[in-house]
């Protein structure tokens, strides 16, 4: 009796945490979404690892739309709302940013204890430096400045290849 009790309590339990957090519920908010992919290249070379992001010209309000590049240079892109994803994104014209954060070693250099002038040229210091390791260029990393743009249209979603030895590191 009691084995079967515990066996009802361990189902119980299993049950209520598969409804709770194993079933999301679409919310309403999120329109119907269709296949999206970019594709990330550089000399033809598939690139993983980079983050891509795309950026609605109507304005999404709490939505967002991204992805991961994998070892092919493909970044499937899902539409995200606070704990929601779903693949694809709604129809409708995006500006496409991409970005693979690098960092640079720390340098021993606690810039807290510097100021003014000292401060400056140690940032600009440490931004050149940065610069210079940078894998995308900066201007593709901001919605504002990138020239990368999609149309997704249809039900069959959209696609875009960027190769970076298209983009120089200037605009």
């Amino acid at each position: 009796m009691m084995y079967s009790v515990r066996i009802f309590v361990m189902l119980f339990l299993i049950a209520v945490t598969v409804f709770f957090f194993g079933c999301q519920q679409r919310p309403e908010r999120i329109p119907t979404t269709v296949p999206c992919q970019i594709i990330v290249l550089k000399d033809g070379i598939p690139q993983e690892g980079i983050d891509v992001s795309l950026h609605s010209f109507e304005g999404n309000g709490t939505l967002s739309f991204m992805g991961l590049t994998n070892a092919q240079g493909v970044a499937k892109i899902q539409t995200h709302f606070v704990n929601y994803k779903e693949s694809g994104v709604p129809i409708g014209n995006y500006r496409v940013t991409i970005d693979k954060p690098v960092q640079l070693p720390p340098d021993g250099v606690d810039d807290s204890k510097l100021s003014g002038k000292e401060l400056n040229d140690y940032l600009t210091k440490r931004e050149a430096e940065l610069e210079k390791i940078r894998v995308i260029p900066q201007w593709l990393t901001v919605s504002v400045s990138t020239p990368l743009k999609i149309n997704v249209e249809t039900k069959n979603g959209g696609e875009l290849t960027v190769d970076l030895k298209d983009f120089p590191n200037k605009p």
